[in-house]
C-alpha cells in the first residue's frame, strides 16, 4: 500500500515517480553484475506447538533501478534484484492444531535518503503465485501470510526509486498461535412462506423419495415402495405442485418389473425422461426412456455394466445426471449432443459412473438405455471408496460432473472435466474434505448443488454433534473454504438441535437453499423412542421441516 502524497507532488509531476522512470536506464545497464544475498538460502520449520517463534536473518545489496509496478515479479532471478530463497517445512497435520504466521521482512538505513534509497518487497510461492508485495514507501517492507504450504520461496528486493546500491538486512519469522475458531454465519429470521402441505398419493406409499425439476419448470417425483412389492412409482405436476398424477401405463411402476428398490430420475432439453431403479436388493440397475412425458417407457433391466463391458451385481443407490450439451434447439441436432450419466455403488468394488448418448426418439433403443464406462481408465470405477454417495451433478458452466460421497468422518468430492461431445476416457479425481467436527458425516446423503457462476457447494449433517454444515468451492473443487483450520458453516441454529436428511440447492451466484428435518431435542436420531415399539414416547419427539436461504453462501460472511 503506497502511503499518501502531498498535492504538490501529485498530477503533472510527482519527484518519486519521476525518479523511478530516471532509474530505469541505470537498471538497464546492471545486467554485468551479480546481486544476491548473504547466505543465498536457508531453510525454516513451522514449529509444533503453539506460542513459538523461530526466524531466519539474511543480509543482501538491492541494485540501483527502477520498478514502478511496485512489485518485483519481472526482474526476480536477474541482476535487476537482490534475491534470498527460503525453503519452508510443514510437519505433516501440523496445521490442524495451529495457525502459523509468516512475516517477511526487508528494512534498511538509506544511502543517501528515502527519495533515493524507495524500495520494493516482494514474496514468490513455490508454485509461482504471488504471495504478497509490499512498497510503502519507508524504509521497511513486510509481507505477512498465514499457514503457507512447505516449498522454497523466493523472497525479492528491488528499487521502487533506487538510485545507488543500497545494502539491506531480511527476515523471515514464523509464529505459531491457535488457530481461529468459527466465524459465527448472520442468522436471521427468514420472510419466506409455505402454503399446505400437498400429498403427492394418497394410495401409494413410497420411501426417500426424489422430486425433479424439468426444463419447462414441470414436477417430477419418483420413489420406491420395496423390493416386496416389485413397485417403484414416478408421479408428475404440471401446475406447480398443486396435484401430482401417477406416471404409467399401468398405473403401476412406469416400467415392466421387478425392482422397487432405489429410484432416480432426469430430464434432457428435449423434455425426454429417464428413470433408473433398482431390481433387487443389491442386484442390477434398470433404466428406461420416456419420449412421450412418460406414456410409455422403454427398459433395459441390466445397465449397470463393469469392465469389458460385463453386468455388476451389488449395485445400490444410483442417480443419474444429463448433459444438454450446446445445441438446445428441439429435434435431431439438439438430441444428438446430449449425454446421460449414470452413477451407483457397486458393493465391494467402488462407485462407477456410467455413460449413454441421449435418447433421440422413439425409435432409438440405444440412447439413454446402453451404457459405457466414462472413466478415463475403463476397468476401474470413478471412486473406490465404500461410503453412501449424494446425487450426481453435471455443471453446465464448467463442464463439470460432481459426485459427493460419504467417507466416514469428513466428504469427498469426486470430480471429472467432461469435454463437449466426450462421454467416455474422462478423468476423475478425488478432493477430501477436513474432518466434520463432530467427526462423522451422516451416509444419507452429502447433498452438492451447483450455482450459476460455477461456485460449487456441499451440506451434510453431522451425527457426532447433530448438526448441519455446509463448504463451498469457487475453483472448481481445486480448494474449499473448509480447511484444516477453516471449520464449514454451521447451517442450523436452535430449535433445530438435532438434524438430518439433507438437501440443497443452489441458484444464482452466491445463493444456496438447504433444507433439512430437525428436532427440538439434543438427541441423536438413532436414540430416540421408535415409533413402531414405542408411539407414545416417540409422540414426544416431533420432526419439523426447516429451510435456511443462504445469501453471499460463496464468501466468509454468508447470511442465512
Amino acid at each position: 500500500m503506497k502511503k499518501d502524497h502531498p498535492v504538490s507532488e501529485s498530477g503533472f509531476f510527482n519527484p518519486r515517480i519521476f525518479g523511478a522512470f530516471v532509474l530505469c536506464s541505470i537498471g538497464a545497464s546492471l545486467g554485468i553484475f551479480s546481486w544476491a544475498s548473504t547466505p543465498a538460502t536457508d531453510s525454516i520449520t513451522v514449529p509444533s506447538t503453539i506460542g513459538q517463534t523461530v526466524t531466519v536473518t539474511w543480509t543482501g545489496t538491492i541494485p540501483p533501478g527502477s520498478n514502478p509496478a511496485s512489485n518485483c515479479v519481472t526482474v526476480a532471478d536477474t541482476p535487476l534484484s537482490d534475491q534470498h530463497v527460503s525453503t519452508v517445512i510443514v510437519p505433516a497435520g501440523v496445521y490442524s492444531t495451529l495457525a502459523a504466521k509468516f512475516t517477511f521482512k526487508i528494512t534498511w538505513t538509506p544511502v543517501v535518503n528515502i527519495n533515493s534509497s524507495d524500495e520494493i518487497l516482494t514474496v514468490i510461492a513455490p508454485d509461482s503465485s504471488i504471495v504478497g508485495s509490499s512498497d510503502g514507501g519507508s524504509t521497511n517492507e513486510t509481507v505477512a501470510a498465514t499457514n503457507l504450504a512447505a516449498g522454497s520461496y523466493k523472497i525479492v528486493a528491488c528499487g521502487f526509486a533506487n538510485a545507488q546500491p543500497q545494502p539491506y538486512t531480511g527476515t523471515l519469522t514464523i509464529a505459531t498461535v491457535a488457530p481461529p475458531g468459527p466465524t459465527p454465519p448472520n442468522y436471521t429470521t427468514g420472510a419466506i412462506k409455505f402454503g399446505p402441505a400437498n400429498v403427492v398419493d394418497f394410495q401409494r406409499t413410497e420411501g426417500e423419495p426424489l422430486l425433479h425439476l424439468d426444463k419447462d419448470e414441470k414436477y417430477w417425483e419418483t420413489g420406491p415402495w420395496g423390493f416386496s412389492t416389485t413397485q417403484s412409482f414416478m408421479h408428475r405436476s404440471v401446475d406447480g405442485g398443486d396435484q401430482f398424477n401417477v406416471v404409467s401405463p399401468t398405473t403401476l411402476r412406469p416400467n415392466p418389473p421387478p425392482g422397487g428398490g432405489d429410484s432416480t430420475v432426469a430430464t434432457d432439453d428435449q423434455g425426454f425422461v429417464y428413470f433408473g431403479d433398482l431390481e433387487g436388493a443389491l442386484e442390477q440397475l434398470d433404466c428406461s426412456v420416456s419420449n412421450d412425458s412418460g406414456n410409455n417407457w422403454k427398459k433395459n433391466p441390466a445397465c449397470a455394466r463393469g469392465p469389458d463391458d460385463l453386468p455388476l451385481t451389488g449395485t445400490d443407490r444410483q442417480w443419474l445426471a444429463v448433459d444438454n450439451g450446446s445445441n438446445h434447439a428441439i429435434g435431431a441436432a439438439g438430441a444428438a449432443d446430449n449425454t446421460v450419466f449414470y452413477a451407483f455403488h457397486g458393493v465391494g468394488t467402488g462407485h462407477w459412473i456410467l455413460s449413454s448418448p441421449g435418447s433421440t426418439g422413439t425409435a432409438d433403443l440405444t440412447g439413454g438405455l446402453v451404457f459405457t464406462n466414462a472413466n478415463a481408465d475403463p476397468s476401474a470405477p470413478a471412486y473406490a471408496g465404500g461410503g453412501n454417495c449424494g446425487k450426481l451433478v453435471f455443471d453446465p458452466v464448467n463442464r463439470n460432473l460432481y459426485y459427493p460421497c460419504q467417507a466416514g468422518n469428513h466428504v469427498d468430492i469426486i470430480t471429472g472435466h467432461v469435454n463437449p461431445g466426450q462421454r467416455t476416457g474422462i478423468t476423475f479425481k478425488t478432493k477430501s474434505l477436513p474432518d466434520s467436527p463432530g467427526a462423522s458425516v451422516s451416509n444419507l446423503f452429502p447433498p452438492l448443488s451447483v450455482d450459476s457462476a460455477g461456485n460449487v457447494y456441499v451440506v451434510w449433517s453431522d451425527p457426532g454433534d447433530h448438526n448441519l454444515y455446509y463448504c463451498y468451492s469457487t475453483d472448481q473443487s481445486v480448494t474449499w473454504s473448509c480447511t484444516a483450520t477453516t471449520p464449514p458453516v454451521k447451517v442450523n441454529a436452535p430449535p433445530a438441535n438435532s438434524n438430518v436428511f439433507a438437501w440443497a440447492e443452489a441458484g444464482t451466484a452466491g445463493n444456496l437453499v438447504a433444507v433439512w428435518l430437525g428436532n427440538d431435542s439434543n438427541t441423536l436420531s438413532d436414540n430416540m423412542p421408535n415409533w413402531q415399539t414405542a408411539p407414545a414416547a416417540a409422540a414426544g419427539f416431533p420432526w419439523f421441516g426447516y429451510v435456511a436461504l443462504i445469501r453471499n453462501a460463496n464468501t466468509s460472511s454468508p447470511l442465512i
